[in-house]
């Protein structure tokens, strides 16, 4: 008769006997080893974007400057002028015969500099929404790069720990940030950057990764 493992003690056990004759547990019906059942088919939990408000700080500080500047630079105009012909006789008359191309300067000049804030503005967007992340029941996979792509996966059995991270403003936008703690050599630590509903996609990491991991896995209380 073939042998099987005693749930108690761990010895080896004929399938036809009743007990255990190592710790008399009683066996019931003949133990049978499981048979390998087939391979479950990848499941998608959730898939989603960086949320924008993740960069609302971002956003904020470049409409400030946006407005701020131009502003600025209209009222300090004729004050910076005046200051500069008090200076000297010649400095005055160089002041008034140039004054019109100053002003085209100046104005240029400010809106170079809106235009490349607000150029910067836009690739970080950009670099925000073209990440992807997946999760399934194999796997959680993160795609980003604007002109070139790449692909990260880390395999949901590597899964050790999940972290969970959320501001005061991040919580009254429903954002957050999901850290992962994996053994995998390449990505031991990776993060999930503005996730909206980031305690429910957490706990769906969690629940794939202790299925995954035959319900080994073990977190930090957050």
């Amino acid at each position: 008769m073939p042998l099987v493992t005693c749930p108690d003690c761990g010895r080896q056990v004929s399938s036809a006997a009743a007990t255990c004759p190592q710790c008399n547990r009683p066996l019931g019906t003949p133990l049978v080893p499981p048979a390998a059942g087939p391979v479950a088919a990848e499941e998608i939990a959730w898939e989603g974007v960086p949320s924008v408000k993740a960069m609302l700080g971002e956003i904020s500080n470049t409409a400030l400057f946006a407005i701020g500047l131009p502003i600025a630079a209209a009222l300090l105009f004729a004050p910076g002028l005046s200051l500069i012909s008090g200076l000297g006789r010649d400095m005055a008359h160089t002041v008034t015969d140039n004054r019109s191309t100053l002003q085209t300067v100046i104005t240029a000049a400010v809106v170079a500099l809106v235009v490349l804030r607000l150029a910067k503005l836009a690739w970080h967007v950009a670099a925000l929404r073209s990440h992807r992340y997946r999760v399934s029941n194999q796997r959680i996979l993160i795609e980003s790069g604007v002109l070139s792509k790449r692909i990260d996966e880390v395999d949901m059995r590597a899964v050790e720990d999940i972290e969970f991270r959320q501001g005061v403003f991040e919580r009254l936008l429903g954002i957050g940030e999901i850290g992962i703690i994996a053994a995998d050599k390449r990505m031991a630590r990776f993060r999930l950057l503005g996730v909206e509903n980031p305690r429910d996609v957490r706990e769906l990491i969690r629940a794939n990764a202790f299925q995954a991991t035959q319900r080994q896995l073990f977190t930090r209380t957050t």
